[in-house]
């Protein structure tokens, strides 16, 4: 078996871990936007609080989704490139 395949296969490949630079920057705006975060929830009642939380759950609930396809058509495009190359 190839070794990028017996990797990918086992689990040895992990794109994710990779993303130093990129997770720099996410924690950066992770941390800017718990900030607006909190200051926007101040000002909310508790109702409203609850109701806000809610919809970000929701929001939250729909993202593994959208990275799953994203992956799905990166990988696609890079698969068609392998076979461009070989044409």
């Amino acid at each position: 078996m190839s070794g990028i395949l017996k990797d990918l296969y086992e689990g040895n490949i992990n794109p994710y871990a990779e993303m130093k630079i990129a997770l720099d920057e996410y924690a950066l705006e992770l941390r800017e936007m718990t900030k607006t975060e909190e200051n926007f929830i101040k000002k909310l009642d508790e109702n409203m609080q609850n109701e806000f939380y809610k919809i970000l759950e929701r929001w939250i609930s729909l993202y593994p989704l959208e990275l799953r396809e994203a992956y799905i058509k990166g990988y696609k495009l890079g698969v068609k490139t392998m076979a461009e190359v070989y044409k």
